[in-house]
């Protein structure tokens, strides 16, 4: 029988014999563990005050030997640079620093896309951008363009890489001033910036707004496995867009070059399989474990394409004289792209004894983009110029030895190659062989749905006029910036290659105008280029460029104004195709004449209210066809309440629109989904005008190809994806459609490139504000649809607005969407987005003597050996 423990038990004892013993090991441990907490706390204050540290100073003094005289820098409110230098080429030095301190990393990342370098610092989850831009040549293209600038410009140019060189020697001597925090996540510090680096903007803008050779791939796709009807259907015409020009030179043009149907000559068409479906193929296998950082952040840097990489738009009109109320020309431009924080657009101002100028920098770029000098103003839309072309080349059998031969109506061409060598972090540099011949670089050797185009033994070529080795666009933009009058700027355009845009010009002196600028390629018996073309059939069909005297122009119309909004610069009948038009840009077209041609007091104000009108005569077009829908329940009947009295204002305070656009998210799909099967994702769910065209003409769209029976009507159709919408919109707002928001669902998000890709990041650098407008408004604010987390949210828009005064440039008014730096951790990162989305806007021509007075901040630049 055991003995009665004490009182306590065992326990209790243990602590009697252990107590002694533990206690002081206890307070130690309590001692140390609050002891490395504070330490831990030590070292994230200390890391986060030297993150800090990297945020540009607005003041101090800078030596170089680069400059030749002092320059002045002095910082307004809102963080815009204002640069006072005795010349050109110092004043080009200052812009240099002043893009290095506030937006290195943009910078860093632009060069390194264009270059196909991103996987030296990232990883292979870059290789297949590294490898597509390898194979383009991009930055060989760059070097050559810098080749060819004058001895000023290429002085000019290097100036500018002495001043941002300046600021990388000063972050790559030690570590006392942090880099900005991207290079510290990813653990490198900047090359030094090479001249060629500041053209390759230019090279990536030519790529991304030259993209009709992927829609025409599409479109070849479409046509193989639906006949050339179903083009017709999914791309349909729209007639009651403007046209931008009244005398359209028709006659002229039409002595010159006779054209194809519109939808290709199906001579020269290219005849590729029929794509399979995605029925029974094997799907990507999953990444192994990618859990860690780097994994993480190879994933984010692989998405993150530079600012304004989601297409191009843009709004623009100029006013002469005799129709404002200053008596001057008044010119506005507005140009569209992808949000981003930063955002694209860098704002400057710069004066020397040659002349001043204020507007829209890009980072990693030394002449202004967007801008007004003392004699001058200008602005660009996108033209969408057809200028490039898909080649399908058929291999010649008869001369297999790599990298072989293609066939040709004259013989057999030669390919050449060359081998690229990719540095990738982490893992084996890799050998890429690249083909090129005489239609351009061989890329199906790279993209699975180009390579679906080709047969067996053939390959496909893209030829577009940013690939051209003579472009001399970089030249183009320093003559414009130093141009006089509309003459001298149409003059200096003349050179611009590449990307195709319409240039709206005015001038101090009262003349106003426009030209088509760019290459526009002239394609033998009337190819349209709409298709790609089988090259063993029409060879080099690209026999020349449409001449000066015959592209789209005007100066001082007699009806006082010229405007484009991306609208077509001919009429449709006209005797040339020259765009590949987008027929929903015609809205904002037909908006904006309307406006337009009832101004005749024009004064500034009237520019920034259009800039800011959410009108959208897309929406009601196309409320007929939501109206006829029969709702479900009474949610369904309460929202075709609201759409009946609703005029079309896309009002972030109104439910209206977001109806409007769910509606218009779920029917597309209902519509055309199964018939496109595994590329409906790639032709998108927002085409209005198809819808429009599927619902009242071709009818046989609505039917389900999927089902045995052909039964299912258009109205069910409608009225299935009103049920979708009010039931998606009831679960992300509620059951009462009088509560739903636009802006909540539309808020024009602004990512950061790499940190609102890493997880618990994102919150803390993108930039969110509800928004108006829409996809078919002049206050542009498109929502990406294919977006599964957040469809309704603004992605793409005018991220720089400007209304300039011809007469009085001190009264010319400037915005921007995000802030002047790109450190997340700065003021100056989102200061200026309420006020972007507000309408409010910055006068940037300021008086020397009253900045050095708001003692904003004052950057001295000083020659090593001043004289």
């Amino acid at each position: 029988m055991r003995r009665p423990e004490p009182s306590g038990g065992r326990g209790a004892a243990l602590r009697a014999i252990l107590g002694p013993v533990l206690r002081p090991v206890l307070r130690w441990g309590r001692r140390l563990a609050l002891g490395l907490g504070g330490l831990i706390a030590v070292v994230l204050a200390g890391g986060w005050l030297w993150l800090q540290s990297g945020i540009a100073d607005d003041d101090g003094i800078i030596v170089s030997p680069a400059l030749s005289a002092s320059v002045e820098v002095l910082r307004d409110a809102h963080g815009v640079p204002h640069i006072y230098a005795d010349n050109r080429r110092d004043a080009a030095f200052a812009l240099g620093v002043l893009h290095a301190r506030d937006r290195l990393f943009q910078m860093e990342f632009m060069r390194r896309l264009g270059a196909g370098r991103l996987s030296e610092v990232v990883g292979t989850a870059t290789l297949p951008l590294d490898r597509f831009m390898r194979t383009l040549g991009v930055y060989r293209l760059a070097e050559a363009q810098f080749d060819r600038l004058t001895p000023e410009h290429q002085a000019l140019t290097e100036s500018y890489a002495a001043g941002v060189n300046q600021v990388i020697g000063e972050l790559n001597s030690g570590w006392s001033k942090a880099p900005p925090p991207e290079f510290v996540v990813l653990r490198y510090r900047p090359e030094p910036w090479q001249p060629a680096d500041s053209l390759v903007w230019g090279k990536l803008m030519g790529l991304l707004l030259t993209d009709n050779w992927q829609a025409e791939m599409l479109r070849q796709e479409v046509i193989s496995r639906l006949g050339g009807d179903a083009a017709t259907v999914l791309w349909p015409e729209n007639d009651a867009a403007p046209s931008t020009l009244v005398n359209d030179r028709s006659a002229v043009l039409r002595r010159h070059y006779t054209p194809g149907p519109y939808r290709g000559d199906r001579a020269h068409a290219a005849t590729a399989p029929t794509v399979p479906s995605a029925a029974g193929q094997p799907k990507a296998g999953a990444a192994g474990s990618t859990a860690q950082l780097w994994a993480s952040l190879a994933n984010a840097v692989a998405t993150a394409l530079p600012a304004g990489t989601t297409g191009g738009a843009s709004n623009a009109w100029v006013i002469g004289g005799g129709r404002t109320q200053p008596g001057a020309p008044i010119l506005a431009n507005d140009p569209h792209l992808g949000f981003s924080a930063p955002n694209l657009w860098y704002l400057a101002h710069v004066e020397t004894p040659e002349g001043g100028w204020a507007g829209a920098t890009v980072a990693g770029v030394p002449t202004p983009i967007l801008a007004q000098t003392r004699d001058i103003a200008w602005g660009f839309t996108t033209s969408n110029t057809d200028a490039a072309d898909l080649y399908i080349l058929t291999l010649d059998p008869q001369q297999p030895d790599f990298p072989g031969f293609y066939v040709t109506p004259s013989g057999s061409a030669a390919i050449s190659g060359r081998d690229e060598i990719i540095r990738v972090r982490g893992a084996e540099s890799e050998r890429l062989t690249v083909r090129q011949t005489a239609l351009g670089p061989i890329i199906s050797d790279l993209d699975e749905a180009t390579r679906r185009l080709a047969g067996a033994g053939q390959v496909v070529a893209l030829r577009a006029t940013f690939l051209d080795a003579d472009d001399d666009s970089p030249a183009a933009l320093f003559a414009l910036a130093e141009a006089r009058s509309v003459a001298e700027a149409m003059t200096a355009l003349e050179r611009f290659a590449s990307p195709a845009q319409n240039a709206m010009l005015a001038d101090r002196h009262g003349d106003i105008g426009f030209v088509t600028t760019g290459r526009i390629p002239l394609r033998r018996n009337g190819r349209d280029g709409l298709l790609p073309a089988d090259a063993a059939a029409v060879g080099d069909d690209w026999f020349d460029w449409l001449p000066e005297r015959l592209r789209p122009s005007e100066r001082n119309p007699e009806r006082g104004y010229i405007y484009n909004a991306n609208n077509r610069v001919l009429p449709p009948d006209a005797a040339i195709h020259l765009t590949g038009f987008s027929p929903e840009d015609g809205f904002r077209a037909a908006r904006l004449s309307v406006l337009i041609g009832g101004s005749h007091d024009h004064e500034l104000a009237t520019s920034t209210a259009w800039q800011h009108d959410s009108v959208s005569l897309l929406a009601q077009r196309l409320l007929p066809l939501l109206l006829a829908a029969e709702p479900a329940d009474d949610d369904g009947r309460s929202a075709l309440q609201l759409l009946r009295q609703w005029n079309g204002h896309m009002d972030r305070e109104r439910p209206e629109p977001l109806i409007f656009y769910s509606w218009a998210r779920h029917i597309g799909p209902l519509l055309w989904a199964d018939e496109l099967a595994d590329i409906a994702a790639r032709y998108g769910p927002l085409h209005p005008l198809a819808v429009e065209h599927i619902m009242s003409e071709a009818t046989g769209w609505c039917d389900d190809v999927t089902t045995a029976e052909v039964s299912e009507s258009c109205a069910e159709r409608n009225a299935e994806a009103l049920r979708l919408a009010v039931a998606e919109l009831r679960l992300a707002q509620g059951r009462d459609p009088l509560a739903w928001r636009w802006g909540e669902a539309h808020q024009a998000r602004h990512p950061n490139g790499l940190f609102s890709r890493i997880p618990g990041l994102s919150g803390m650098t993108e930039l969110a504000i509800p928004m108006s407008g829409g996809n078919g408004t002049l206050l542009r604010a498109s929502p990406n649809l294919r977006n599964p987390k957040a469809p309704y949210a603004a992605a793409h828009g005018a991220g720089y607005r400007a209304v300039y005064d011809l007469g009085n440039p001190a009264r010319s008014l400037f915005s921007q969407a995000t802030g002047q730096s790109g450190n997340p951790l700065s003021r100056r990162y989102g200061n200026l987005l309420s006020g972007w989305r507000d309408g409010d806007y910055l006068m940037l021509f300021r008086d020397r003597e009253r900045l050095r007075a708001d003692n904003q901040g004052r950057l001295l630049l000083m020659p090593q050996d001043p004289p």
